[in-house]
């Protein structure tokens, strides 16, 4: 087993300049507003699959961070060591769970700034684990060089499926932004399967069924993982910018937060595209109409019964592990430069008959999915997707919609659902993925249409692409 020892330094910010650290890449990341996580190098992984996943890896992460010798500074609200996780959306994928503990991690907070060394030890004598401990702030950013080297070991990442290789440094125009016919469920497949999906919900139980299609994109000049992460954090600050072992993306929906006995989420369900003008749902398209888009969007009754579906089914699953929970009576409208959603706020305040509130992982279990990536009655809408994605079409989400997010020694985190982004494949490719929810009254064509407004943020920071366009 890995054993770590862990440094914590709180260093100056402009020893470490965010931008231009963004500008190298990260190999992980999890970012909103300015803050959060930035991760390099690989101290300790482990890989989990099928229904045991989750309980696998808190069982693998509390061993590790158990065993962990922590020196130095404390950060405020967090605790050393830090790991990076994402999980499959269904036990019955063929793709990996992922738990990684980056060597070098940035802390960046309206607190501070503070640089991470999380050392793997080949020898934890206490000899050994002194002269680790000892090592100065210089020597820690000597180390993170290393890393930070652009025209050395810079960014990499480890999977099976693809070989290290230095992320290009190119700018993609936008004419070469290219999807190709690698697609398991293109948009005819699509648009037929959502159909499929509404006759199943003539047939019940199944009340709300959420389909998925994936594009791939290829990019003849290289994917430019640090720029798209770049275009990603400065155009959709509102969101979760994540990197997890090649899942990339901008989420705007928080699936659940854990800080001591405090559980926060955000449910997003119910969406309008900002650049399109439905006649029949009367959703204008410019920010002008901003106002009148938010009352047409709460008070439509397919996108609140969509929305309510989500918002019921965290708070049913979520309720056991709380004291008090509040959910918002009404959902307000979520802005983003593509799309609006509606936006429910959930906090809660956590038992601790144990002496200690349940970890974030045992709540991202509890909780995934939510109905705003599956369906309702849950299993059931998840049996649906199987049989309409993977089995008919050999579309496997593996990651996508799934938990991805952060975990610190005590169980405090935070998962976002993996949407609006894609898994890297290659140096040139990435699988994008993109889903609608499905209820009674849903058109297919404009469920597709969905997709494609979802997608629009990944391919705009892929290419630079006009929000417009």
């Amino acid at each position: 087993m890995t054993e770590l020892v862990c440094v914590v330094r709180a260093v100056n910010p402009a020893s470490v300049p965010i931008p231009a650290l963004l500008d190298i890449g990260p190999t992980s990341m999890w970012w909103r507003h300015g803050a959060g996580l930035l991760g390099w190098g690989e101290a300790a992984v482990t890989t989990t699959r099928g229904p045991s996943r989750f309980a696998d890896a808190r069982d693998w992460w509390e061993d590790t961070a158990g065993r962990a010798r922590v020196f130095g500074d404390t950060v405020p609200g967090r605790h050393v060591p830090v790991a990076f996780a994402s999980f499959t959306f269904d036990a019955r994928s063929r793709a990996e769970s992922v738990i990684t503990v980056p060597e070098i991690l940035i802390i960046n907070r309206p607190e501070g700034t503070w640089l991470v060394w999380q050392r793997p030890m080949e020898h934890t004598d206490e000899l050994s684990v002194r002269k680790a401990a000892s090592v100065t702030t210089e020597e820690m950013m000597d180390r993170a060089r290393e890393f930070w080297d652009p025209v050395g070991t810079a960014v990499h990442f480890k999977r099976k499926e693809i070989a290290d290789f230095p992320w290009p440094r190119t700018s993609v125009p936008v004419h070469e932004l290219q999807a190709i016919p690698s697609a398991a469920m293109g948009e005819h497949d699509y648009v037929e399967s959502v159909a499929e999906a509404l006759s199943a919900l003539q047939r019940g139980p199944v009340r709300k069924i959420v389909m998925a299609r994936d594009e791939v994109v290829y990019l003849p000049e290289g994917i430019d993982v640090p720029r798209t992460l770049t275009r990603l954090t400065r155009d959709y600050e509102h969101c979760w910018t994540y990197l997890v072992h090649g899942l990339v993306g901008a989420t705007p929906e928080l699936l659940i937060a854990r800080k001591e006995g405090h559980a926060e989420a955000r449910v997003l369900a119910g969406t309008a595209d900002r650049n399109v003008v439905d006649a029949e749902r009367q959703f204008p398209s410019t920010d002008a109409d901003e106002a009148y888009v938010a009352e047409q969007l709460v008070n439509h009754p397919k996108q609140r019964q969509e929305h309510r579906y989500a918002v019921d089914s965290l708070v049913e699953r979520l309720q056991p592990y709380t004291r008090s929970l509040h959910a918002q009576d009404t959902p307000f409208v979520l802005r983003l430069p593509n799309v609006w959603h509606l936006a429910t706020d959930v906090s809660a305040e956590l038992n601790d008959d144990d002496g200690a509130p349940v970890s974030v992982v045992t709540l991202a279990e509890a909780v995934h999915p939510t109905a705003a990536v599956g369906g309702t009655p849950r299993d059931q809408a998840v049996d649906e997707i199987h049989r309409l994605e993977n089995e008919k079409h050999g579309m496997d989400r593996g990651r996508y919609a799934g938990p991805v997010g952060w975990m610190d020694a005590r169980g405090d985190g935070e998962f976002g659902i993996a949407l609006r982004g894609g898994q890297l494949e290659s140096p040139h490719t990435i699988r994008l993925y993109a889903g609608c929810g499905i209820v009674a009254g849903s058109d297919p064509e404009a469920e597709l249409a969905e997709t494609k407004a979802k997608m629009r943020p990944m391919l705009s920071a892929l290419a630079e692409l006009p929000e417009s366009e």
